[in-house]
């Protein structure tokens, strides 16, 4: 189900991982880290290409910010807890 890790060029984001749901891929990118709060985004390539789905940060309170039609998706409390899950993997 999930990839490992892949680091990019120095000064890009890190690739944390992967994970699908019927015909969508979804890729959990770490954007920045040290010494702000990690932030974290998330692509989705349902065959049409990539496209963001959400970002959102491990800072307490902070809430998860929904893309376009991904606003109220009934998938997106379950695109988030396979996210964090990959996170939490990779911090391991």
């Amino acid at each position: 189900m999930a990839k490992t890790a892949t680091d990019l060029p120095p000064g890009g984001q890190r690739r944390i991982g992967t994970f699908r749901r019927g015909p969508a891929n979804f890729t959990v990118w770490q954007t920045t880290g040290h010494p702000a709060p990690n932030r974290y985004r998330i692509d989705c390539d349902d065959g049409n290409g990539a496209n963001e789905v959400c970002t959102f940060s491990n800072k307490p309170g902070e809430s998860t910010r929904w893309r376009g039609a991904w606003n109220n998706d009934e998938w997106c409390p379950w695109i988030e807890e396979q996210a964090r899950n990959l996170i939490k993997q990779h911090q391991c």
